[in-house]
């Protein structure tokens, strides 16, 4: 069962987010001692952790780390998001909400831009002993789809783009965008 989460009014009543930065701070606040407000009024909330910017929040006094980007979207849309929030630029750290979009889980994965295998290819890997030993595949929805065997690393980069772009939409992340085709190309 899923914890209680702060109101996103009282939330937006703690914290003060800069849409354009997407930084947080804390807001001066007339319910706690002038010792907090010293200490923490106008300074930016959070911490770097576990890939992303965390801000311990205490409520129904237990204190808890709420996502930052999180509480951004409870802040400008005035309630919890019903999915993921994605980062269009897959940077963790950049909080604007020009930044930030509703996703599934599923689409969420989708634009990390980490290149696994040997090929130095997005959805491309080195299969030894095959005629046409590159194979491009795709992932959706937990599912892996082949693409096909190429002869190439090149062919099998631009299968996957186009599947990237066919199967992923806006979430796509394509080796063309990432720059390793003209590496590979050179």
């Amino acid at each position: 069962m899923r914890k209680p989460r702060l109101p996103a009014e009282r939330v937006a009543a703690l914290l003060a987010y800069d849409p354009i930065t997407g930084v947080l701070t804390w807001r001066y606040r007339e319910d706690v001692a002038k010792q907090i407000n010293t200490r923490f009024a106008g300074r930016t909330a959070g911490t770097r952790k576990r890939g992303e910017i965390q801000v311990c929040i205490q409520h129904n006094g237990k204190q808890r780390l709420y996502r930052g980007h999180h509480l951004a979207w409870a802040i400008m849309t005035g309630s919890w998001p019903a999915q993921d929030v994605d980062h269009r630029d897959a940077n963790p750290w950049n909080n604007a909400w020009s930044n930030l979009r509703l996703a599934s889980p599923s689409d969420n994965r989708c634009n990390i831009p980490r290149v696994r295998g040997a090929s130095g290819l997005r959805g491309v890997f080195f299969v030894k002993g095959c005629v046409r030993p590159y194979l491009a595949k795709i992932a959706r929805h937990g599912k892996q789809i082949v693409i096909g065997r190429f002869s190439n690393p090149q062919d099998a980069a631009r299968a996957y783009d186009r599947a990237a772009l066919k199967h992923h939409g806006e979430f796509a992340v394509t080796n063309e965008q990432l720059g390793l085709l003209e590496a590979v190309d050179a």
